[in-house]
């Protein structure tokens, strides 16, 4: 990762057991180019005590901790610009963890390619950010978090609740992703990369570079004029890329 144009980001970890921050320290030691870790804190109110006299771009939070939870401790600093990244062993928290607009929701054990997807995503947000503050016409960032069946996208000052198996398909707008559900569309400031990575569901294949869809939403293939289409289920008509004709057959179970 080319990070000779960006400053280190300051990283911080609060969590009250010592072998959880032990083994995210050991996985960020791959990105020690990138990062600067300001402090780590088992306990809550020396958390409070470092986020006042550290400024910081993205805290790794635990959430269910002796005398304050994560929550409450972001409840009791206020108003911060520091992105969250929860870290924790339950998957009941995300709905209330998306409400706070976090950064990203991991399930311990957390992953190496966890943070690496991390760390690229803060910087295509500065780089984006960098965008909108030269024109203020661009479209809002939008905020997406994928949890149980649902994709939760923040956009727009409005909340969306879409089940990933009700999505048509994700068409590339630029930097920007249209998702196609049932009749209804929405216009996302992550491009279609960032929703393939996400949902890594053999379910979504990639039949061109402006189109991403759901095979289980496909109504018919079609071949006109030495060109090959698919029928969605909601009627749209979308071109396959050529090379890309073989795999989807197989991916259809279609015969050629």
């Amino acid at each position: 990762m080319d990070v000779s144009l960006h400053s280190k980001i300051k990283v911080a970890i609060i969590d009250d057991s010592l072998l959880s921050i032990t083994a995210i320290k050991k996985l960020l030691e791959k990105f020690n180019d990138t990062i600067d870790i300001s402090f780590t804190s088992t306990n809550a109110n020396d958390s409070l005590l470092q986020l006042s006299n550290n400024k910081i771009d993205i805290l790794f939070l635990d959430i269910e901790m002796p005398l304050f939870n994560g929550f409450e401790i972001l409840e009791k600093i206020g108003q911060y610009s520091f992105l969250v990244v929860f870290t924790t062993a339950h998957e009941n928290y995300a709905l209330q963890a998306f409400k706070i607009h976090a950064f990203d929701y991991l399930i311990k054990p957390i992953e190496k390619n966890q943070l690496e997807d991390i760390i690229k995503r803060y910087f295509e947000r500065v780089n984006f950010n960098k965008k909108i503050s030269l024109n203020q016409n661009k479209k809002p960032d939008s905020n997406v978090l994928e949890a149980n069946g649902r994709l939760i996208i923040d956009t727009h000052g409005k909340t969306f609740f879409v089940n990933i198996s009700n999505i048509q398909y994700f068409k590339a707008e630029r930097a920007y992703s249209k998702i196609y559900y049932n009749n209804s569309n929405i216009l996302v400031s992550k491009n279609t990369n960032y929703f393939e990575k996400l949902l890594n569901n053999p379910c979504f294949y990639r039949i061109h570079r402006s189109f991403l869809i759901n095979i289980n939403q496909v109504k018919e293939f079609v071949k006109k004029n030495n060109s090959y289409f698919v029928i969605m289920n909601n009627g749209d008509e979308l071109a396959i890329a050529k090379q890309n004709k073989k795999e989807l057959l197989s991916k259809l179970q279609f015969q050629n």
